[in-house]
């Protein structure tokens, strides 16, 4: 029912950021994966010291992974690299293949797919919130029937854009149309302030104008 696209936000994207970083020439630059897991990115910059990085680059806070905004720390390192929790995103020549061994992960895909598999998690927890708190479950085949042939006013993707969530206006109140990247559907009757509460939630991306109560025919 839903179109597969996302929304961009206006922060810095990451690959842009490890671009600007690999201009003062780093042995390499990588990724935590232990602190992706509670959804923050630590980047480590080898073999260079602070002075020379851009203020630009040091005074990022939060960086655009694939639409979601992270939170960044940037850290330096003279030390060899952390081949069990590292993903490495850039390496100068002076990077061996014993450096890296085999069990590191390299590329931002690896990055992405790390990412998008725990903000999945949290996106589904801040929607779960607003859910429980602010909606009421309808009756989703009246509301599939309601809506059909119909394109929502708004829609919010997850992070990695499987969970998608459609928001329609009829009878004077906002109705939520969840589809589930495993084909599942949800219906919720909802108010103006949890649609705002989904509009500001950080793992929560959204495209369209904001609603419009003549989406749906009263």
């Amino acid at each position: 029912m839903f179109s597969n696209i996302g929304a961009m936000n206006d922060k810095i994207n990451i690959e842009c950021l490890v671009e600007k970083i690999a201009k003062v020439e780093p042995i390499a630059v990588t990724a935590s994966k232990s602190s992706i897991r509670n959804c923050i990115i630590v980047l480590t910059i080898y073999d260079t010291d602070r002075d020379i990085v851009s203020d630009e680059v040091l005074q990022t806070s939060e960086v655009s992974i694939g639409g979601t905004t992270a939170q960044l720390m940037i850290e330096f390192s003279h030390d060899g690299l952390n081949t069990m929790d590292d993903i490495l995103l850039y390496s100068s020549d002076d990077i061996t293949a014993e450096d890296t061994a085999i069990q590191m992960d390299v590329g931002f895909n690896s990055l992405y797919d790390e990412f998008e598999y725990y903000a999945d998690e949290r996106a589904e927890e801040e929607l779960d919130m607003i859910f429980e708190n602010y909606c009421e479950n309808v009756d989703t085949p009246l509301l599939l029937s309601l809506v059909n042939e119909t394109e929502p006013a708004r829609m919010f993707f997850s992070p990695s854009s499987d969970t998608v969530v459609g928001i329609y206006y009829a009878y004077g109140n906002p109705y939520y149309l969840y589809e589930a990247g495993s084909g599942g559907y949800g219906a919720y009757r909802g108010t103006d302030y949890a649609t705002e509460m989904l509009r500001d939630a950080r793992y929560w991306n959204g495209t369209g104008e904001p609603i419009s109560k003549s989406s749906v025919p009263a």
